[in-house]
């Protein structure tokens, strides 16, 4: 953390109302307790200065419908000079300017630090910011009641899992989802793992012990595309995944035309995308398809 004052009291209060998130209908501090829009370990990134007093959220109010069915269908989402700002007032990213049509794959990458978990958090409404952020034009006022699960679906970094059955997990006690399931489940490619492990009602251990961490990416993820949300935030999400999984993951996403913006480090996801956002020292460096971008930037994927 940078070195600074400490910020103004209503600014310390606002962010601390942005990390509550209602899942299951009870509100959540933190979104961490039940991981569909849990927000990651090491959202805040290491880039920057203390954030500027007096931020705000311009525009229209406007709320998403029930989960699962998005009140206003995303054809775009723009970033107008967005700064990520945490709670301690700690700068994650700052000035970018980005546009994601409906359908496109987008993946941020860059060191450690350099804003990419920030930048996501902003997106899903877990991180305040300073700018402007557009759905279909229209700039959200209020994120961390729009941006929510129905709308946009958060996969953490290290997501959270509930001590219960891979159905629990996956519908949270939500009927659309649970009809939503079986596609969700097999577009994460967790078929095969549920059927092994006895069927979608089999356990998955005290906060998935059973798991591995390649499953719990990919539980998360299925939750996550059951929520039947237009636009899909994923932290890192196939980090712990083999490479022939992967692939396979990054295809089924795309056959599906789920818009999802995400983070990755990995060669074989930069290559799928359709454009790539280079992040360094909380700035956007470059941006465009990664074939483009790989003689200058290859040294960031591994």
């Amino acid at each position: 953390m940078v070195a600074g004052r400490r910020p103004p009291r209503r600014h310390r209060r606002r962010g601390r109302r942005l990390l509550r998130h209602r899942v299951g209908g009870r509100h959540h501090r933190g979104a961490r307790r039940a991981g569909v829009a849990a927000s990651g370990h090491g959202a805040r990134g290491n880039a920057g200065r203390r954030a500027r007093p007096g931020r705000h959220r311009p525009g229209p109010r406007t709320r998403p419908g029930a989960r699962g069915a998005p009140a206003h269908p995303l054809r775009h989402v723009d970033l107008d000079h967005l700064t990520a700002v945490h709670d301690d007032g700690t700068v994650g990213v700052q000035d970018v300017d980005l546009r994601v049509e409906a359908g496109e794959l987008v993946l941020l990458t860059g060191r450690v630090g350099s804003g990419k978990s920030s930048l996501l958090a902003a997106l899903a409404g877990l991180v305040d910011h300073e700018g402007t952020v557009r759905w279909n034009g229209v700039a959200v006022q209020d994120p961390q009641t729009f941006l929510r699960p129905g709308q946009v679906s958060y996969v953490a970094q290290v997501p959270r899992v509930l001590s219960g059955s891979f159905d629990d997990n996956v519908a949270l006690d939500h009927e659309l989802a649970r009809s939503l399931a079986d596609d969700a489940v097999a577009d994460a490619r967790l078929t095969r793992d549920v059927a092994a492990a006895g069927g979608r009602h089999a356990l998955v251990g005290h906060r998935g012990v059973r798991l591995s961490g390649g499953q719990v990416q990919r539980l998360a993820l299925a939750r996550a595309l059951a929520s039947g949300a237009d636009l899909l935030v994923a932290d890192d999400v196939s980090s712990a995944l083999d490479a022939s999984t992967e692939l396979e993951l990054w295809q089924a996403l795309r056959e599906r035309g789920t818009t999802v913006v995400g983070a990755s480090s990995k060669r074989s996801a930069l290559l799928v995308a359709d454009r790539v956002v280079v992040l360094g020292e909380g700035r956007v460096q470059a941006v465009g398809p990664w074939r483009e971008l790989e003689a200058d930037w290859g040294h960031l994927a591994g």
